[in-house]
């Protein structure tokens, strides 16, 4: 991802680059990861959405139910969903491959949750920025 250039960008073995333009401008891209369905996903922070590039360099794009949430980290589950952050809103989310998002409120609302990733057993960890604790968990979801 290019923060500041609205494109996505793919390195092959050989060292070629390969660009692909994003359809929302200004929207910083902010973290990737593969998913299960064979596309990239990723988050746009400043444009409010989750994002998916297949391999051809099509783009999928899915705005989020709160306004101004801030999408950040981003990481594959074990069952073809993604969780990813949601700074601003200060929730952990899930999408499914068809765009479908559940939302899950921190009781710290002001946390700022970044990073995100799922451990071998389908527990969700992240972190937190503000907040005293510096991180917590999903489970059993």
């Amino acid at each position: 991802m290019v923060p500041r250039a609205d494109r996505s960008g793919r390195i092959t073995v050989d060292g070629s680059i390969i660009e692909f333009p994003l359809p929302v401008t200004g929207a910083f891209p902010s973290a990737i990861t593969a998913g299960d369905d064979g596309g990239m996903w990723f988050t746009l922070n400043q444009g409010n959405t989750v994002g998916r590039i297949d391999m051809d360099g099509a783009v999928t794009v899915h705005l989020l139910p709160t306004e101004s949430a801030g999408p950040a980290g981003i990481a594959a589950g074990h069952d073809g969903t993604l969780w990813f952050t949601e700074i601003g809103a200060g929730q952990i989310d899930r999408i499914t491959s068809d765009g479908r998002i559940t939302e899950f409120p921190l009781p710290g609302r002001a946390a700022w949750p970044h990073a995100v990733t799922v451990d071998g057993r389908g527990t969700v960890w992240f972190t937190e920025e503000h907040l005293p604790n510096v991180g917590g968990w999903i489970d059993g979801l």
